[in-house]
């Protein structure tokens, strides 16, 4: 499959690009409070009481790192088959893995410390959304093979 992406699909690819690294930059960003709270969850300790501010700053990093990732796909492909895919993931870990997160991370954060470090790189970044480019690139390379 050759890459001739065309000026819109850069700008989409850009948009993402830029997106994810807002949300990189903001990762410290409390959305509760609209300000800046650094090292609010350092060693991933939440604060007495906000177990809420917790599940709205996560959901929303989730929600912004996801649908950046459709975007990147979009603009990649163009193929609105590829983005229904991606968002069929994005549910997959919009009502699996990040509800497992945030249940472990408010109740269980000493004992469950091991698997909510793999959970929260699973679910605060994109890598899960990520991995589906691999396989669209594959399945592109495959058509034009069979054709």
């Amino acid at each position: 499959m050759s890459l001739k992406l065309s000026k819109t699909q850069l700008v989409w690819i850009g948009l993402s690009v830029l997106g994810w690294g807002y949300v990189y930059v903001f990762q410290e960003f409390d959305y509760t409070r609209m300000e800046f709270r650094f090292g609010q969850y350092a060693e991933g300790r939440i604060p007495e009481g906000e177990n809420w501010r917790f599940v709205i700053n996560k959901s929303v990093r989730f929600l912004l790192n996801d649908l950046f990732s459709l975007l990147f796909i979009y603009g990649l492909f163009k193929k609105s088959t590829y983005v229904k895919v991606g968002l069929v993931v994005m549910s997959f870990g919009l009502l699996i893995l990040l509800p497992l997160y945030l249940l472990l991370a408010t109740l269980y954060r000493e004992s469950a410390f091991h698997l909510l470090t793999f959970l929260h790189r699973l679910t605060m970044n994109p890598w899960l959304m990520l991995l589906l480019v691999p396989a669209f690139f594959y399945s592109e390379t495959r058509k034009k093979s069979d054709d």
